[in-house]
């Protein structure tokens, strides 16, 4: 029952994160003065985690996204994931696979990045969005397992309710 809920608590904040990438635009083109603030105060909070660079993010309703294309591809994707762990995890959500697939999850947009950082290969928007969507659907295997663990450990160390395990009885 606790890891249906921390599912439900990631997936949910997953969602809203994505949902925020989407709103900016949104905010920035139909939402008057108000909605240009709140579209200013998302594009504030994106450009500590984005680059955000104009040529290299999608526009929605005439703005940018949030995020960059590679980062939009990352988040969607990883809510994409999420969607499928539970559907193909056999060992329930905190297994965790092995490192390679982390390594070949993550490998492909490293190389895309570096090659074009050298100016060996240019990167181009299809291949930030194959790439970073690969990443994001294989780090949706990883973070969840550990989310959870994280979580559980944190209601099991303060025994909080909500898990039949705790660390021991309090007087």
């Amino acid at each position: 029952m606790m890891q249906k809920k921390i599912y439900s608590f990631v997936l949910l904040s997953t969602a809203l994160w994505c949902l925020a990438i989407i709103m900016a635009p949104l905010l920035k083109s139909h939402g008057g003065d108000v909605g240009n603030h709140a579209a200013d105060v998302l594009y504030f909070g994106f450009s500590r985690i984005c680059h955000q660079f104009d040529s290299r993010s999608i526009h929605l309703f005439g703005a940018k996204l949030g995020v960059c294309v590679r980062c939009s591809s990352i988040y969607l994707s990883f809510l994409a994931g999420l969607l499928i762990v539970p559907q193909v995890r056999r060992g329930g959500p905190r297994s965790i696979p092995g490192s390679l697939w982390l390594l070949a999850g993550i490998a492909p947009m490293a190389l895309d990045a570096l090659l074009n950082d050298l100016g060996i290969l240019l990167s181009t928007d299809v291949s930030r969005i194959i790439t970073g969507s690969l990443a994001g659907v294989v780090l949706s295997f990883f973070i969840l397992p550990l989310l959870t663990e994280a979580i559980t450990q944190i209601f099991v160390h303060r025994n909080l309710p909500g898990d039949t395990r705790y660390a021991g009885k309090t007087e």
